[in-house]
């Protein structure tokens, strides 16, 4: 029994036909879905300009698989009113893996033999523009197959094409090559004033926007005729997922995944989170019209069903719903909600709290057409699921129980954007934290003087280590809003004995930022801390060979009077140890 609502949203799927771009056709769908996004504005200001300067040209859109390549090639070829590649040969070589096999880099080579070193300068006019994975390019170098494009490969080192955020973009005037990856692009930008989202809210409209003309999504699932929309959890979650609000919760959660968790998150990758949302890989029709005739079981396969449940519980189906999973409500515990679910299980009746929890949602209405209230109350594994059901719900619709986190990302952000954009004074406070975290990792043993080994019982032996911020070495700039961007930080110290561009540097992800936060309010890194930030220990220890433990080293006793220290340093008269 084939449901139409469900062939429709199909659509979404990474496995589905529709994901399959070529650049040469480029279907009403296609064009329906399509939302401009920074990068296209970019390739196309680079198309400009090699068409009013070269008659020979190779352009490179690079970047991983599913991110949108072939699809923006397509879209400029066949769709867009500018034809700016009228005259511009297309090849796409996303059908192929980062392993390819010979006969394609065989294949490749002979594609792009106008580009080799023979053919290079031959006088021929021919324009090509090429949608291709970072890793082929560096396939094909150490082929065989690539050792005739040497000129093409100082290009793409030079430009450091195959290092993600650190190549210059835009137009590169005389050269034949030109370049942009979409490796360099998020999917939403950041500002001083936080996330800017607007690429992904219109996405979202693309399959939640009340238009029967337009939207096949909509006009598909609101003119359902199976007769059990009104029981359907797939129609009631494409209803949820209509709300602003709620688009907004799934937005923020998918930027959360982006920073927190460092995910690589594609326009296709989005897409298929939709469908993992809306509809559950264990639902059927048929298992739904089954459903029926037990009526706990409907309800448990109803809420395991429901949009709340499927974003947080099944880490098995993607990996960004296994992201999205750990950042569950539920992570994330707090008293307020300990004494909550006390509360809600030791009731005998929950239809007042369901009532309450799902009022203005489409899920209100399972308290109409089904006994929820009775079987709630005497049906333990359902009550649990219901509660959990309602607790996530308030937090998708903007409730007070989300994680308690959410100012440090929204400062992470920010000091992200001041890194971007050169703006070093307004990263002080973040330089702060990572000195304090260096000098008291294994300790706090007072203003500039740090722990170089712990490992005796008795002692601990420290160092003076005086370090300074030094510059990241970024050009400042004036930019409102960023789509370029690492989501991580930097910090680089130097001593008063070494140059500027002798500086050690380090880079800091989220976890980490928000470990130096803590500490700063007086919280000590523990083993488990210790063993997944391994790179910053391995940092504090070449920071401390910037210190004076080749002069003078401090012995601190790990018992007893905590102020007593010994001193033991060289002198031109030979070593001196003394009580300090």
């Amino acid at each position: 029994m084939v449901c139409a609502c469900i062939q429709e949203l199909a659509k979404l799927r990474k496995s589905s036909i529709e994901a399959v771009d070529n650049t040469e056709t480029f279907d009403s769908f296609k064009k329906y879905m399509h939302v401009s996004r920074e990068i296209e504005d970019q390739l196309k200001e680079i198309i400009k300009s090699a068409n009013a300067e070269l008659n020979k040209c190779l352009i490179m859109l690079g970047g991983s698989t599913g991110d949108g390549k072939s699809h923006l090639i397509s879209y400029l070829k066949n769709a867009d009113e500018e034809n700016l590649l009228a005259d511009y040969e297309t090849y796409n070589d996303s059908t192929e893996s980062d392993e390819p096999s010979l006969e394609f880099l065989e294949a490749l080579a002979k594609q792009l033999e106008e580009f080799n070193d023979d053919n290079l300068d031959n006088g021929s006019s021919v324009k090509m523009i090429i949608a291709i994975n970072l890793g082929i390019i560096g396939k094909l170098f150490d082929s065989e197959e690539g050792k005739n494009f040497t000129r093409l490969k100082d290009y793409v080192e030079n430009n450091q094409i195959l290092s993600s955020y650190s190549n210059e973009i835009g137009y590169k005037s005389g050269s034949i090559f030109q370049h942009i990856s979409f490796a360099d692009y998020q999917i939403f930008g950041i500002s001083e004033s936080g996330v800017y989202t607007e690429y992904l809210e219109k996405l979202l409209d693309k399959v939640f926007d009340i238009d029967e003309d337009g939207n096949e999504f909509y006009k598909t699932i609101n003119n359902c005729v199976c007769g059990q929309k009104n029981k359907c959890p797939v129609f009631h979650n494409y209803q949820l997922l209509q709300d602003k609000k709620i688009q907004k919760y799934i937005i923020n959660r998918i930027i959360q995944i982006v920073i927190e968790d460092k995910a690589i998150m594609s326009t296709r990758d989005v897409l298929n989170l939709l469908y993992d949302i809306l509809v559950s890989e264990n639902f059927s029709k048929q298992a739904l019209i089954d459903d029926f005739s037990d009526e706990t079981k409907y309800l448990m396969d109803y809420i395991s069903w429901s949009a709340p449940t499927l974003i947080n519980e099944y880490a098995d189906i993607s990996e960004k719903l296994r992201l999205l999973r750990q950042h569950d409500v539920f992570r994330y515990r707090t008293e307020e909600v300990d004494n909550r679910t006390m509360k809600f299980h030791s009731m005998e009746n929950i239809e007042q709290e369901f009532r309450q929890g799902t009022k203005g949602t489409p899920y209100e209405q399972l308290a109409d057409t089904t006994s929820i209230a009775v079987f709630g109350g005497i049906k333990p594994e359902l009550k649990k699921q219901v509660y959990k059901f309602l607790i996530r719900l308030e937090d998708m619709n903007g409730g007070s129980v989300g994680n308690e986190h959410s100012s440090i990302l929204d400062e992470y952000v920010k000091n992200i954007f001041y890194q971007c954009t050169g703006n070093e004074r307004k990263l002080a406070k973040f330089f702060d934290l990572a000195q304090n975290a260096i000098l008291t990792w294994d300790g706090n043993f007072g203003d500039e003087t740090i722990c170089i080994d712990e490992s005796n019982d008795m002692y601990w032996i420290l160092e003076a280590l005086m370090i300074e911020n030094a510059s990241l070495g970024v050009r400042p700039s004036s930019d409102e809003v960023l789509y370029r961007f690492s989501p991580e930080l930097r910090v680089r110290f130097k001593s008063q004995f070494i140059a500027e561009q002798d500086a050690l540097e380090t880079s800091v992800d989220f976890s980490l930022f928000e470990l130096l936060c803590a500490m700063k309010n007086g919280y000590k890194p523990n083993v488990k801390d210790k063993n997944l930030h391994t790179d910053f220990i391995s940092y504090i220890k070449r920071l401390t060979d910037l210190g004076n433990k080749g002069r003078r080293v401090i012995i601190q006793s790990k018992s007893g009077d905590m102020k007593r220290r010994y001193s033991f340093e060289k002198t031109t008269a030979g070593y001196k140890f003394k009580v300090i």
